[in-house]
């Protein structure tokens, strides 16, 4: 049956946000909800946002004040009503945050504002960042109010799917699977430096001596147990190429991606269907001639071009800066968003969206990263779980629940038990996870790209906008 647009009114005079970032929030939800938009100038809407709830189905109550935590940090927190719903002071609480009477249902609480704040990582600005520039999770307001492993926008997105039910939404994945699997392996050093190593893993110094170069070498070890699984991944490759003495100056990878034995997994990748990818250096982000300098290098000896990528340390700008990069570029789509030191939702969010620059939304996929091996082990200190499988089993309930996309970063050394105890039993537990149904649906991670961008193209091509007068920033 055919999807029934979503008719939404703005009125942008009474919102903290202008009309190009109100309208970025709504193509956002909506488009990751299955719904076509028509944004209208009068008469009767399906979703009203503003002042006035007349004529509506949906009303959400803007609050111009909140313009002031743009600039300004808010001591958040978290209400859940019907719907999550943040609160920037104490003064702003209504008893009646949500209500339904009518046949409308009244949201009074600047959701839009609230999804636009968590999604362009506003609340990032006033956090402390550690000694390579990123943000401490702990100082998230997302964490603090207990949301980390809670995608709060999806709740949002949910919502309007039930309420919204009779539009027949597009279904969110191909061939009714309930979520995405999204695997992925970052190249840092599949190359054993003993001298590198004892400064590492003081403690192992008898099997670093017992070790070879190829101890780390653990492509065929990551391609052959997906393949068993029927499962595929992206592996990230840095081109940069630095010397190992130098490593806790510059922080980056030192294999040379132009040796033979590089080109011949080059093509043992591309021959099994799975995909390689740049793994950005420690400072790439600064700059675009950086990155297109990096790609063109991978592009060049793995004869291939390169579509998806991610940064090594996690390291990019907040300020859509990056993304802006990637897409002069060429890149299609990113990973890079995620805690460092914990696993979850660091934008609120298990689904792919698209990432915003003030003015416009920039057409580079944003894949969010939701769990790297270390958060299991090096840095389970920091989260409340008691081991690995309670973290993995807490992603995957919210991932499932809000048929999300679970991204998945396992470094390629750490399929070598001698150094890295547990860790690939940890992946093997995950992977059973998994495939106990058959209910997900996995593949590269540029083939999800491209499948989730004709699901956009579709979903556009039904909608429209009968507004055109965009309030200057």
């Amino acid at each position: 049956m055919k999807m029934k647009a979503i008719k939404i009114h703005i009125d942008e005079t009474e919102s903290p946000l202008f009309l190009n970032q109100i309208k970025y929030v709504f193509k956002t939800i909506l488009t990751i909800g299955g719904f076509p938009i028509h944004f209208i100038k009068k008469g009767f809407a399906d979703i009203r946002y503003g002042k006035n709830n007349r004529n509506c189905r949906l009303f959400i109550k803007s609050n111009k004040n909140l313009s002031y935590f743009l600039k300004n940090k808010g001591n958040i927190t978290i209400i859940k009503k019907t719907l999550p719903c943040l609160i920037f002071k104490k003064e702003q609480q209504n008893k009646d945050l949500i209500k339904h009477s009518n046949k409308k249902t009244i949201i009074n609480n600047d959701i839009i504002f609230s999804i636009y704040y968590i999604l362009r990582g506003i609340d990032e600005k006033f956090i402390e960042k550690d000694k390579y520039g990123r943000p401490k999770f702990y100082q998230s307001f997302l964490y603090k109010n207990g949301y980390i492993h809670k995608p709060i926008i999806n709740y949002y997105i949910n919502f309007l799917r039930d309420l919204f039910k009779d539009h027949k939404p597009l279904d969110i994945w191909a061939d009714n699977k309930k979520y995405c699997v999204m695997l992925s392996h970052d190249v840092d050093y599949p190359e054993i430096r003993p001298f590198l190593e004892v400064l590492r893993h003081p403690n192992k110094i008898p099997k670093i001596i017992s070790s070879n170069k190829k101890s780390f070498w653990k492509f065929k070890e990551w391609i052959d147990f997906e393949n068993k699984n029927s499962l595929k991944s992206a592996f990230y490759f840095c081109s940069i190429n630095v010397n190992p003495f130098t490593y806790y100056i510059t922080r980056n990878p030192f294999y040379d991606i132009k040796k033979n034995n590089f080109k011949e997994i080059f093509k043992t990748i591309k021959k099994e269907g799975f995909e390689i990818g740049l793994h950005t250096s420690y400072n790439g982000f600064k700059s675009l001639q950086n990155i297109k300098k990096e790609k063109s290098k991978l592009e060049k000896c793995a004869d291939i071009v390169i579509m998806g990528n991610r940064h090594h340390y996690f390291r990019t700008a907040i300020d859509g800066m990056t993304s802006n990069f990637h897409n002069k570029s060429g890149i299609l789509y990113d990973s890079s968003l995620a805690f460092v030191k914990h696993s979850g939702f660091r934008r609120g969010i298990c689904s792919p969206f698209f990432s915003f620059d003030y003015k416009k939304e920039i057409p580079v996929l944003q894949l969010p990263l939701i769990l790297m091996d270390s958060h299991l082990f090096g840095y389970l200190k920091y989260s409340n779980f008691k081991d690995y499988k309670s973290n993995i089993n807490s992603l995957l309930d919210s991932i499932k629940r809000f048929n999300g996309i679970f991204v998945v970063d396992y470094h390629v050394r750490v399929w070598n038990e001698d150094f890295f105890p547990e860790w690939r039993e940890s992946y093997i537990y995950l992977i059973s996870q998994i495939t106990k149904k058959n209910d997900f649906y996995c593949d590269t991670p540029l083939n999800i790209c491209k499948y989730w961008l004709k699901r956009n193209k579709k979903i556009q091509e039904s909608s429209k906008d009968e507004t055109n007068k965009i309030k200057e920033l």
